[in-house]
């Protein structure tokens, strides 16, 4: 399975929840998929799961 046809799988199952990305493709794909205020696309590749997880523990 490609990528954008793993996100657009999973894409309907979202309703307000936070997504935190990272840069790249991935970023533009699920911003198409998903336009929401509640995408957080992060600007670097090796802090993402470290700030999800933060944003996850902070915003329960």
């Amino acid at each position: 399975m490609k990528r954008y046809d793993c996100l657009k799988a999973i894409a309907p199952h979202f309703g307000e929840e936070l997504v935190v990305t990272n840069i790249g493709a991935v970023r533009h794909e699920w911003q198409a998929l998903r336009p929401h205020p509640g995408n957080y696309h992060l600007q670097n590749l090796g802090l993402t799961s470290s700030m999800a997880l933060g944003l996850a523990l902070a915003l329960p």
